[in-house]
């Protein structure tokens, strides 16, 4: 497990200083499906003999990864997605999410579970807000550009 850690931690070196000659970025994809920004890698930390966790810059922690591949995209220059009070993005939204440091002309949508576009605006530069006061309770996706968040409307 030592050893897949170090390979591991190589190759997210690696593929840090290669993000930074490009436009594109580097994702992190567990087995399960969820893709993690580089960047936003702060460390692995091993959890079992078969898994461990990868804990994130914002301190948040995915656990239980088994396996992960290495993907580029498209970067949409979101870098922190927040809840209109300025508290880091907690996944439970009432009225308002803010989105900044976003590429001006990129276009966030609000998708329901079947994948229809709910809400869709194009974003300036700056701090942009999508209210979303009108929607029902339920889970929906925000996503900006390729990048896409599942919150939960109070």
């Amino acid at each position: 497990m030592k050893r897949l850690l170090t390979l591991l931690l190589t190759s997210v070196l690696g593929l840090v200083i290669v993000q930074a000659q490009t436009s594109k970025v580097w994702f992190l994809v567990t087995d399960k499906g969820e893709a993690i920004e580089l960047s936003n890698v702060n460390y692995l930390l091993a959890a079992s003999a078969e898994t461990f966790d990868i804990v994130c810059t914002d301190g948040t922690t995915v656990s239980g990864v088994s396996g992960i591949s290495f993907e580029q995209r498209e970067s949409a220059g979101i870098q922190k997605v927040k809840t209109a009070n300025n508290a880091m993005f907690s996944q439970i939204v009432d009225d308002q999410l803010m989105i900044s440091n976003a590429k001006s002309g990129t276009t966030a949508q609000v998708l329901n579970l079947s994948g229809n576009s709910i809400i869709s605006q194009v974003l300036t530069d700056g701090h942009n807000i999508i209210n979303v006061c009108q929607l029902q309770t339920g889970i929906y996706i925000l996503q900006v550009g390729e990048n896409s968040i599942k919150f939960i409307k109070k």
